[in-house]
C-alpha cells in the first residue's frame, strides 16, 4: 500500500514557528484531492460558502466558520461557487511543549463564536506584521496561537468518536486509487487486490466507512469530476471519456441519477 500518496507530510520552515499558515484559499468546484496528516487543522472561512467533507460527513463551511480538522481524519474542501478561506496547521510538538495534552485531544468540528473570531485574526495579524529582524517576532505568535488553542481547549473540545473504518489506511488508499486513476475500468478484484485485502472484506469495511458501496463511490467521484470538466468547456462525450465512461448512454442515465440533471446542463454552463 502507498500511504504517501494521501499522506500529507508538514515540513517546518522555522523551528521557532511550529506552524504552517496560509493567509487564503480559494476554493472553486470540488477539491481532487482527498488527505490526513497527524497535525490538527484550522480552517477559518472569510467569503463565499462551501464545505468541508470530514469522513463520510459533509459540513456547511460560510464566513466566520472556524472548522477544525482533527488529527488523522480524511478530509477535503469544495465549493458549488467559490469559498475563501484561512488556513493554520498547528505541529503536534507546540501542544506538547505548552503541556496541552495531544493524546485523544478532539475539537468540535464547526465553531461559530466572535471571540474565536477575534483570537483568530491576532495570529493573522501576528503573521502580516511579522518580521524575521525583530528579536519578539516569534514570541508574539506563539503566544497568539497558544491563546487560541487555550481558548478552543476550555470551551470546543468534545468527545472523540469511536474508531471509524474511514480512518482505515486500507481505505483511504482506496479512495485514492480510484481517483488516480478516474479514466481507468477498475473492477472489485482489481480494487481489493492493489489494496491486499479480500473483496469482500474491503467491500464491508467501504460501505461502513463512506456509507456507499464501492460503485456507488466511484460512480459519485467520477460524475462529479465529469460535471466539473464540462462546467470548465468539456463536452459530455469528452468528459465521459476522461472519467472512465465509453458507453456514453450509460453515463448519462448514472449522471442523471446521481447529479439530478442530465449531462448537457452542466455543459451548458461554460
Amino acid at each position: 500500500m502507498h500511504e504517501h500518496y494521501i499522506y500529507e507530510t508538514h515540513t517546518l520552515s522555522d523551528t521557532l514557528l511550529p506552524f504552517i499558515y496560509h493567509p487564503e484559499f480559494v476554493r472553486t468546484g470540488p477539491c481532487p484531492r482527498i488527505n490526513w496528516h497527524e497535525n490538527i487543522e484550522f480552517l477559518y472561512c472569510t467569503e463565499g460558502e462551501g464545505y468541508v467533507q470530514c469522513g463520510r460527513e459533509i459540513f456547511p463551511f460560510r464566513p466566520n466558520d472556524l472548522f477544525v480538522v482533527n488529527a488523522d481524519t480524511l478530509h477535503t474542501t469544495g465549493s458549488q461557487n467559490s469559498v475563501t478561506y484561512q488556513c493554520l496547521i498547528v505541529d503536534r510538538s507546540f501542544f506538547i511543549e505548552n503541556g496541552i495534552s495531544f493524546h485523544n485531544l478532539y475539537f468540535q468540528n464547526t465553531i461559530r463564536d466572535p471571540q474565536v473570531s477575534i483570537l483568530f485574526s491576532d495570529i493573522a495579524e501576528a503573521y502580516r506584521n511579522f518580521d524575521p529582524h525583530t528579536f519578539c517576532a516569534a514570541a508574539e505568535i506563539r503566544c497568539k496561537a497558544l491563546n487560541f488553542l487555550l481558548f478552543l481547549c476550555r470551551n470546543y473540545t468534545a468527545k472523540q468518536p469511536s474508531a471509524s473504518t474511514y480512518t482505515d489506511p486500507a481505505i483511504k488508499e482506496a479512495i485514492v486509487y480510484m481517483r488516480r486513476h478516474i479514466n481507468h475500468p477498475i473492477t472489485l478484484d482489481l480494487l481489493s487486490t492493489h489494496i491486499g485485502l479480500s473483496k469482500y472484506h474491503l467491500s464491508r469495511q467501504f460501505k461502513l466507512a463512506t456509507g456507499k458501496t464501492i460503485i456507488e463511490y466511484m460512480n459519485l467521484t467520477r460524475c462529479t469530476e465529469a460535471k466539473r470538466l464540462m462546467e470548465a468547456g468539456a463536452s459530455v462525450s469528452a468528459a465521459a471519456l476522461c472519467c472512465g465512461y465509453e458507453n456514453l448512454s450509460y453515463f448519462s442515465r448514472t449522471y442523471k441519477r446521481l447529479m439530478g440533471e442530465l449531462p448537457s446542463a452542466a455543459a451548458g454552463k461554460k
